[in-house]
């Protein structure tokens, strides 16, 4: 039931009971509320090694959502970064992507990939990431399904590290695997020493 006052309140009743009433400084919830695609944090994992696994339940999500922040290495060679689910370094990361990298002398590309052993969250040589100063964002869905494929996009990027501007990655394409995914890797072909990875389950 609504009982609404001209210029007033609007109340809100579920079978008598109160749930919502509005006011001139906003409104007030009466009750348990659930929000539709609400974000909750699973984990926050500091990165080191070779790689770094974590180990999530997404029992109840659609989606899982990931940060990773300020990568770092040993050393002075180059690194390429991959994203795994559940421990997979087969050829099922399937994806295109569209770079850009040295906007003082940009060059753009769209490449794709039939098959890869992770999501790259960059590509050395080509689009190498600064050190301690980089990030890369990724969204996975139907991650509590055992019969879909998972769609996956992220974003990634850094200032360069010759101090020609900026690179910017971003990738779509899904993770050809029906299993429900129960643990996330950043794998490096160097070893890191620095960075986190945040991730989040959402309904």
């Amino acid at each position: 039931m609504v009982d609404c006052t001209g210029g007033g309140t609007v109340e809100l009743f579920h079978n008598g009971s109160k749930k919502l009433e509005t006011s001139s400084a906003g409104g007030t919830l009466h009750g348990t509320w659930t929000g539709v695609g609400s974000r909750t944090l699973l984990s926050t994992t500091s990165l080191s090694g070779s790689t770094t696994t974590v180990n999530v339940t997404v029992t109840g999500y659609h989606a899982l959502e990931g940060s990773i922040m300020n990568l770092d290495t040993t050393g002075t060679a180059t690194n390429d970064y991959r994203i795994r689910f559940n421990g997979d370094n087969n050829d099922n990361y399937k994806f295109i992507r569209i770079t850009q990298d040295h906007p003082s002398s940009p060059t753009r590309s769209v490449n794709g990939s039939n098959a890869d052993s992770g999501f790259p969250v960059n590509f050395a040589g080509t689009t190498s990431l600064k050190d301690g100063d980089n990030y890369g964002n990724f969204k996975i869905w139907n991650v509590n399904e055992t019969n879909l494929r998972n769609a996956f996009e992220m974003s990634s990027g850094s200032p360069d590290p010759g101090g020609n501007g900026d690179i910017c990655i971003f990738m779509s394409g899904f993770w050809d695997n029906p299993d429900k995914i129960t643990s996330v890797t950043i794998a490096c072909s160097n070893t890191m020493n620095g960075g986190s990875l945040v991730l989040w389950g959402i309904k």
